[in-house]
């Protein structure tokens, strides 16, 4: 005895609902890339080290030039002197 469906292995099978394919209920829809705001905030971070940096070599250069005299070519190849 078949079931309703027509199946003579006489299993239950519901057909899917019409306008929708079997192939479409099958695969799910892939999710969304997260966006990783750590990766944001680190370059930023990064970037102003490296502002914050130059601006205090800039501003204590007399201070560096005279605890550490062999910057005074570094900044004199930069055109910069030790007055402020």
């Amino acid at each position: 005895m078949g079931s309703p469906t027509g199946d003579p292995t006489g299993a239950n099978v519901i057909p899917p609902a019409p306008g929708l394919s079997a192939s479409r209920l099958a695969t799910p829809r892939p999710a969304a890339p997260r966006r990783n705001v750590a990766l944001p905030l680190a370059w930023a971070a990064t970037i102003s080290a490296i502002l914050l940096l130059g601006w205090g070599a800039y501003a204590e250069r007399s201070a560096i030039m005279q605890a550490w005299p062999p910057s005074i070519r570094l900044y004199a190849a930069l055109g910069l002197t030790a007055g402020r």
